[in-house]
C-alpha cells in the first residue's frame, strides 16, 4: 500500500511538474509571439512617421509643379519663328520633260451644202494636220530664304500642215505653217510670314513666232480664316494657227493672213474666307484681237477690247441641307460689237447629306442643280472650223434648266445618279446651247464605283 501511494504521489509530482513545465513553454511562446507582435506593431507604427518623413519630399513635388505651371505661360507666348535660327537647307534639282503631240482634224461630206457656198471638188475632203513638241531643260533651286525659283530653256517646234499648195488666181495658199522658237522662263515663290508672292515670265528669245507672258501676284494668308490676293497677268502671243492659214475644198474657206500679236492685260483680286465665301474680281483689256467674223473669215480689230467680271461664291448651311451659290456678273465696256457674253451666269445647288438608315449604312447626298444665264447673242458654231463665229441674228438664254443629283456610299461602294435637264417637261423646249443647236433633251445617267482594295 505504501508503495502504491508513493508511485502515486510520484506520478502526481510529475504531472505537476510537466503540467509546469507546460505552462512555462506556453509562457515563452507567448511571450515570443507577443515580441513579435509588438516588434510588427512598431514596425506598422513606424509607417507613419515614415508618412511624416514623405512630407519633406512633397516640398519637391510643389517645386515640380511650379516648373509645370509654368509651361503655359509659355504656350501662351509661342517662340517666334524669326527668333529661331534655322539652319539654312539649300536644294537644287536639274531636270528635263518632253512633249509630242499630233492633231488631225477631217471635214468630210459626200456632196456639197450650199450653207457653205461653192466647192473646187466634190466630195468635201478637208484634212488638216497638226504636230508640235516641247524640249525643256529646268533648274529647280530652293532656299529657306528666298523660295523656290526655277528657270528653264525650251524648244518648241511645230509643223500645222495640209496636203498640197493651193494657186489662185490672184494668191498663192502655203501648204504649211513650219518652225520653231527657243524660249527662256522664269517662276518665283516665296513667303514671308503670312504674306506670298508669285511671279512667272517667259519669253520667246529666237525663232519663227514671237511671244512673252509675265504674272505676278501677292496675297495675305491667315491660317484657313482668310486669303488676300491681287495679281496681275501680261500675254502677247500669236493668233492661233487655223486664223492664219486655212485650205478647204469651199472656195470661200481658203486664206493665208498676216496679223500681229494679240497683246492681254488683266488686274485683279480675289478674297476667300469660309464665313464669309469667295468674291473674285479683274479686269481685262486686249489689243488686236482676232475672231471670226459673220462671214466666217478670221478678222484682227484695231480697237481694244475691255470687259469686267466679278464671280461670287457662298455656301449656307441649315442642318443637314446646304445652298451652294455661284453666280458671275460681266459687262464689255468696249468692243461689243465683235465679243459678247452673257451679263449674268449663275449655279444654285440644293441638297442634303447625311447618313441614313438604323445603324448608318449609307450616306447619302441629293438635290436639285440650277443652271442660268442671261440672253444674249451668242457666237454660232461652224462645223466646217471646228470654230464660233460672230452672228447677229439669234438670241440664246434666259431659260431655266434643273437638274436631279443622287450621290450614295455604302462602305467601298459608290453610286450616283444624274437626271440632266428635267425641267424640260414643264419649262418647253425653246432654248439652244448655241444658234442652230438645240439643248439637250431629258438625260439619265447612272454610275456604279466598286473599289475592291482601300
Amino acid at each position: 500500500m505504501v508503495k502504491k501511494g508513493k508511485k502515486s504521489k510520484e506520478t502526481a509530482l510529475n504531472k505537476s511538474k510537466l503540467l509546469a513545465s507546460n505552462k512555462k513553454q506556453e509562457k515563452g511562446i507567448t511571450t515570443k509571439m507577443d515580441s513579435i507582435k509588438v516588434e510588427n506593431i512598431k514596425k506598422i507604427d513606424s509607417l507613419p512617421k515614415i508618412r511624416l518623413a514623405l512630407k519633406e519630399t512633397d516640398t519637391l513635388k510643389l517645386r515640380e509643379t511650379k516648373k509645370i505651371d509654368s509651361l503655359p505661360k509659355l504656350v501662351s507666348n509661342p517662340i517666334k519663328k524669326d527668333s529661331i535660327k534655322v539652319k539654312p537647307e539649300t536644294s537644287l534639282k536639274i531636270g528635263s520633260t518632253f512633249l509630242y503631240e499630233t492633231k488631225h482634224y477631217r471635214f468630210n461630206q459626200t456632196s456639197a451644202s450650199s450653207i457653205f457656198g461653192d466647192v473646187y471638188t466634190n466630195p468635201i475632203t478637208d484634212h488638216t494636220s497638226y504636230q508640235k513638241s516641247l524640249s525643256e531643260l529646268y533648274a529647280l533651286f530652293t532656299t529657306p530664304y528666298l523660295g523656290k525659283l526655277k528657270t528653264s530653256i525650251s524648244n518648241f517646234n511645230y509643223n500645222y500642215h495640209y496636203n498640197s499648195i493651193l494657186y489662185l488666181n490672184t494668191t498663192t495658199i502655203p501648204d504649211h505653217l513650219k518652225g520653231n522658237a527657243i524660249a527662256v522662263a522664269a517662276d518665283w515663290n516665296t513667303n514671308f510670314g503670312e504674306i506670298y508672292l508669285k511671279a512667272k515670265a517667259s519669253t520667246i528669245i529666237t525663232g519663227n513666232i514671237t511671244g512673252s507672258s509675265l504674272y505676278a501676284s501677292a496675297s495675305f494668308k491667315k491660317d484657313s480664316i482668310l486669303n488676300i490676293e491681287g495679281f496681275a497677268k501680261f500675254t502677247s502671243k500669236t493668233p492661233d494657227f487655223n486664223k492664219q492659214l486655212y485650205q478647204s475644198d469651199y472656195k470661200d474657206y481658203n486664206w493665208d493672213s498676216n496679223f500681229n500679236n494679240e497683246k492681254y492685260a488683266t488686274l485683279g483680286f480675289l478674297i476667300n474666307s469660309p464665313k464669309w465665301g469667295m468674291a473674285k474680281a479683274s479686269y481685262n483689256s486686249v489689243d488686236s484681237y482676232t475672231y471670226f467674223d459673220e462671214n466666217s473669215k478670221p478678222v484682227q480689230t484695231s480697237k481694244t477690247l475691255n470687259y469686267f467680271n466679278v464671280k461670287a461664291e457662298k455656301s449656307l448651311h441649315y442642318g443637314k441641307f446646304t445652298l451652294t451659290n455661284t453666280i458671275m456678273y460681266q459687262k464689255v465696256i468696249n468692243g461689243e460689237g465683235f465679243f459678247r457674253v452673257p451679263d449674268i451666269i449663275t449655279r444654285n445647288s440644293l441638297y442634303f447629306s447625311s447618313f441614313v438608315f438604323k445603324g448608318k449604312p449609307m450616306y447619302l447626298q441629293t438635290g436639285v442643280t440650277l443652271k442660268y444665264f442671261s440672253s444674249f447673242k451668242a457666237n454660232a458654231y461652224n462645223p466646217l472650223l471646228s470654230e464660233f463665229v460672230l452672228q447677229n441674228n439669234t438670241q440664246i438664254g434666259n431659260y431655266p434648266i434643273l437638274d436631279f443629283f443622287a450621290n450614295a456610299q455604302i462602305k467601298r461602294t459608290r453610286l450616283f445618279l444624274k437626271v440632266e435637264n428635267f425641267s424640260a417637261g414643264f419649262t418647253g423646249r425653246k432654248y439652244y446651247a448655241a444658234p442652230n443647236y438645240p439643248y439637250r433633251d431629258l438625260t439619265v445617267r447612272f454610275g456604279l464605283v466598286w473599289n475592291f482594295f482601300i
